[in-house]
């Protein structure tokens, strides 16, 4: 159990979004995923390009980004069709619960990548764009 996919985004909207040249985010399918505490404080962010198939969550009262809401409409780079919630392990209060594999699997967005990515040598699948 965990989630579906745990990847290294290099897009330039994590990049900015996050502050970093990548991002580790884990998509969970829609019922493995809630917000535990202060549901009512989450509102969906507006995007430069608006997608409905992609979402950003945010705290409204300290601005924190919280998760993104991705719909998958059919099987692309390991993922199935269905709706998804990436959520950032830098944010878990309680660490990783036992029994879960958290260790990424993919490098996404490496098109867009400003790091150079033959100094990495993870071994880890790499897509070039996320569709």
């Amino acid at each position: 159990m965990g989630p579906a996919k745990s990847i290294y985004c290099h897009c330039k909207n994590c990049r900015l979004a996050h502050a970093a040249p990548l991002y580790l985010v884990q998509y969970f399918t829609e019922a493995e995923f809630e917000v535990a505490k202060g549901s009512s404080l989450v509102k969906e962010a507006r995007l430069r390009r608006p997608s409905r198939t992609f979402k950003r969550y945010f705290c409204s009262e300290c601005g924190t980004r919280i998760y993104n809401w991705l719909k998958i409409e059919e099987e692309r780079n390991e993922f199935s069709v269905g709706t998804y919630a990436g959520a950032f392990p830098a944010l878990y209060d309680n660490g990783v619960p036992s029994g879960y594999q958290w260790q990424p699997t993919a490098h996404c967005c490496t098109s867009e990548a400003i790091i150079p990515l033959h100094m990495l040598s993870d071994g880890l699948d790499r897509f070039e764009a996320f569709s």
